[in-house]
C-alpha cells in the first residue's frame, strides 16, 4: 500500500494522484512530511494542493528552479483562479496556503532560488540557529522560521535605534503588537 492508497479511498481521487505528473517526487515529499509528524488531513490537503501547484508552475515531466518572485506570481494567480479545476471558491487564505505548501515542496527538492540576504546581527542569528539545532534538535524548516521571526525583531529594533543589550520585555510586546496589527495569526504569535 502506497501513501496515496492510504490518503485517498475514492477511486477517482486516487487515480488523479497516481497518474498526475511527478508521482515519485510528490511521494518522496509527502513521505518526508509524514515522517515529520504531519497528520492525515494535512497530508491529504498537501497532496491535493501539489497537483494544483505543479499545474500552475507548469511542471509536467520535471521540476525546475524558480525564484521567489515567480512563485509569488503563481500564488497570486491561484488565489484568483475560479475555473473548473477549483473545487472551492478562493478564500482569504488561498494565497498563504498555496505559498506555504509550494515553498516546502520546492525547498525539499532544492528548486527554490532563495538568495540569502545579509541579516542584521548575522552572527547572533547564526549562534541562535546552532543552538536550536544542537541543543533543541529542531528541524531545519522550523529553525528557518524561528530565525526569520527573530531577524524581523532585530530589524524592528534597529529601525528604532534600540541597542540589542537594551531590549526589554516592553520592546518585545510592542513588536508583537505591531505584528498582530499587520495580520500575524495567534499561532504565529504563540511560537515567536
Amino acid at each position: 500500500m502506497t501513501l496515496f492508497d492510504w490518503l485517498f479511498k475514492d477511486p477517482a481521487a486516487l487515480h488523479r494522484q497516481t497518474t498526475a505528473p511527478l508521482y515519485n517526487e510528490r511521494l518522496a515529499f509527502l513521505t518526508h512530511m509524514k515522517e515529520h509528524d504531519r497528520k492525515y488531513n494535512t497530508l491529504r490537503a498537501m497532496a491535493t494542493h501539489l497537483l494544483h501547484i505543479n499545474r500552475t508552475l507548469g511542471f509536467s515531466n520535471e521540476m525546475r528552479v524558480l525564484t521567489m518572485e515567480e512563485l509569488r506570481g503563481a500564488g497570486r494567480a491561484w488565489a484568483q483562479y475560479t475555473g473548473p479545476l477549483r473545487m472551492r471558491v478562493p478564500g482569504k487564505w488561498s494565497y498563504e496556503v498555496y505559498m506555504r505548501i509550494a515553498r516546502g515542496w520546492l525547498s525539499f527538492h532544492r528548486c527554490l532560488d532563495k538568495p540569502r540576504t545579509t541579516r542584521i546581527f548575522e552572527h547572533k542569528l547564526q549562534d541562535f540557529e546552532k543552538i536550536l539545532h544542537s541543543q533543541w534538535g529542531l528541524a531545519t524548516s522550523t529553525i528557518e522560521v524561528r530565525s526569520r521571526h527573530v531577524s524581523g525583531f532585530f530589524k524592528w529594533i534597529s529601525k528604532r535605534n534600540v541597542a540589542l543589550r537594551s531590549v526589554s520585555v516592553g520592546h518585545i510586546e510592542r513588536y508583537l503588537d505591531a505584528q498582530k496589527a499587520k495580520g500575524w495569526a495567534l499561532p504565529t504569535l504563540a511560537i515567536t
